[in-house]
């Protein structure tokens, strides 16, 4: 004896669909996931800076500029890097260097950079900035010494350019 519950339950089917209409809604859904993923990742590089639009290639050129590879003849190499800057996205490559004659660390930078089409626009005693046309963009020359080399066996200065795509950035 076949039990019933309720008034008047009778077996239902469900309506299958055919195979064309299922690839449109599968296709459907993965267009529309797409977009939400290439909306996020806008948000992201929005939120978050990276390199921005363009400045991963100004990079690789602002890292083959011979200014960088310039250095006195009592230079030590300590350190170097490229890339984008973190926080505002901006191209950047640099080198590190130790140099036994602080005193000539600018004078030789500022001598280089003007036979290289480097304009100054900025000097101090610990530090010089210079301008130049760069891939389009106003590049910026940054000489910096530092007087915190705790170590004795010199004093420790940087060679940086950077430039943006974006805006002027500055020195």
């Amino acid at each position: 004896m076949e039990r019933q519950h309720g008034p008047d339950r009778r077996a239902t089917t469900i309506p299958t669909m055919k195979p064309p209409v299922v690839i449109a809604i599968v296709a459907a859904s993965a267009i529309v996931l797409a977009g939400l993923v290439a909306s996020a990742a806008i948000v992201v590089n929005t939120l978050v800076p990276g390199c921005q639009a363009g400045n991963e290639q100004l990079v690789g050129t602002l890292k083959a500029l011979p200014i960088l590879d310039v250095h006195p003849a009592d230079f030590r190499f300590t350190d170097g890097d490229s890339g984008c800057d973190d926080d505002d996205g901006f191209a950047q490559a640099w080198q590190g260097y130790r140099s036994t004659e602080p005193f000539a660390i600018l004078p030789f930078y500022e001598k280089a950079a003007l036979a290289d089409g480097w304009k100054p626009i900025a000097h101090s005693f610990e530090y010089s900035c210079f301008t130049k046309e760069i891939d389009g963009v106003n590049a910026y020359l940054n000489v910096g010494v530092s007087d915190s080399n705790s170590s004795g066996t010199g004093t420790d200065y940087s060679v940086g350019v950077r430039a943006s795509r974006e805006r002027d950035i500055g020195c």
